[in-house]
């Protein structure tokens, strides 16, 4: 076999750390994430043979009740005791087991740091003693569908489940010393088993825990996943779909899994809650359940008016109401209905109305790509059609257009009437200074009439005393000679 493909198994197994897969399983993983075109059945072989002849990189087959899986020698290394000369034989048929038995352990620092479930022998619990005895694999869902693989230690005494998958998942749930887990037996063919936490019985629990602990304030590298996941919807506001759940959670914990975080998101369903099929997750506290919507709606709907309750509903997931606000581009048709911003409470107002739902609901939702690039979201929280903010923009740069040349022609016309006003200035000081030499020169011809009137005055003055002395001489003495 070429190293290429053995490389890609070890690849893909750590990809989903402490799962055993089978066959068939591991070949589609291995074609997905690698280069390999041939037929299903041909590779098939070609990842059996490989798996059987590199056994130096750590590949184990490892005998489950009902298939045989392969995974890394490595995941089960606290192999002791137990009946090995089982492996390969028929599925164990279990009858005594009854679906709902659990088991309550509480931790200690030596077995969460050893990745231990001590299981006291009791005849209570002697069935399942009996076949966790069996010496087949075993494998235990500790987050919702998601199943790894453990040991279980019968030389140990206690008995115990142990394995890194189990240490992995006491540290991943932030597990402290005297806390409370619980084994219950969840199906018995096949053998199933499920372990959980103190979360799921207690609703309030995390909530206590929030408060207590403060994490909010924490570094985010410090947090557990299932801390980091609340956080995110904490702040988001809005249910979100699987891939950007984990991307978000990788930027903090990148040596972890996307399968660990789905697992996470599963096993907590206090927490969290998958709506609908599509991968789309938020709080459990939102209340996303199915919704109960009108079977009939019409483009009247799109207006906001509010229709009679009494119109025949029908019950679908939150999912089927995205699908539908989709398909049938509502929050476009709503912003071109409307010709102007609106805000996200205002668009959820009108899409609940048009289904008949709360309007709160579809807030938790998704419903609006902000980077659909037909809508544009404004500075003012509101959003609207990017073909109606060009025409808003147009119609403002013909305005603009307009005022400008407006203010050109006011220009303009302040120019030519400041230039008038200029002339008629400049007219005004030369008729300014033509007054002032006329008034000037009026002075110099008064000044020289007043001196002429004074000399014709004193001219006068003198004949007149002259003609009066002649005259009045003449009269008395009228026979002397002059």
């Amino acid at each position: 076999m070429t190293s290429t493909l053995a490389d890609d198994l070890l690849k893909s197994l750590e990809r989903r750390p402490y799962q055993f897969q089978t066959l068939a399983e591991l070949a589609k993983s291995v074609k997905e994430h690698g280069k390999h075109g041939e037929p299903p059945q041909k590779f098939i072989s070609r990842v059996w043979e490989c798996l059987c002849e590199e056994r130096q990189l750590d590949f184990q087959e490892e005998q489950f009740p009902n298939e045989v899986k392969w995974g890394l020698g490595k995941w089960l290394r606290y192999k002791k005791g137990g009946n090995r000369g089982n492996r390969g034989r028929a599925p164990l048929p279990i009858y005594d087991l009854e679906v709902g038995e659990e088991i309550e352990f509480t931790l200690t620092r030596s077995a969460i740091d050893e990745g231990r479930f001590d299981i006291v022998k009791s005849a209570r619990h002697s069935e399942l003693l009996e076949v966790l005895s069996s010496g087949l694999g075993i494998e235990i869902e500790c987050y919702g569908s998601y199943k790894v693989a453990i040991e279980f230690d019968d030389i140990r005494k206690p008995p115990a489940l142990i394995g890194d998958a189990l240490k992995q998942w006491y540290r991943e749930n932030d597990l402290q010393d005297s806390d409370k887990v619980w084994l219950k037996v969840v199906n018995t063919s096949p053998f199933q088993l499920r372990i959980f936490t103190a979360w799921e019985r207690d609703a309030d629990a995390y909530r206590r825990y929030v408060q207590q602990t403060k994490f909010i304030n924490l570094p985010r590298t410090s947090l557990t996943i299932r801390d980091l996941l609340w956080l995110f919807f904490h702040q988001r506001k809005t249910i979100a779909p699987l891939k950007e759940i984990s991307d978000e959670i990788l930027k903090y914990r990148p040596e972890i899994s996307r399968q660990s975080i789905f697992a996470c998101l599963s096993n907590n369903s206090n927490l969290f809650v998958e709506s609908g099929d599509r991968g789309w997750w938020g709080l459990t506290e939102w209340n996303i359940n199915p919704v109960s919507i009108f079977v009939e709606r019409t483009s009247d709907d799109l207006t906001g008016k509010t229709r009679s309750n009494d119109s025949p509903r029908k019950d679908v997931d939150i999912d089927y109401v995205l699908l539908i606000i989709q398909s049938e581009d509502l929050v476009y048709r709503i912003l071109e209905r409307a010709s102007k911003s609106l805000r996200f409470i205002d668009i959820a107002n009108v899409i609940s109305a048009s289904f008949g739902i709360d309007p709160d609901v579809l807030k938790r939702t998704s419903f609006l790509d902000v980077n659909d690039p037909r809508i544009k979201h404004l500075e003012d929280d509101t959003f609207i059609l990017i073909k109606d903010l060009v025409e808003r923009v147009q119609v403002l740069q013909n305005a603009f257009k307009k005022t400008v040349e407006d203010l050109r022609f006011e220009k303009e016309s302040h120019e030519k009437d400041v230039a008038e006003l200029k002339a008629q200035e400049d007219n005004l000081m030369a008729l300014q200074i033509q007054l002032a030499v006329l008034n000037k020169e009026l002075s110099e011809v008064r000044q020289g009439f007043d001196d002429y009137r004074q000399k014709v005055k004193v001219y006068f003055d003198r004949r007149y005393y002259e003609i009066l002395w002649d005259i009045l001489f003449k009269r008395r003495f009228p026979d002397q000679d002059e």
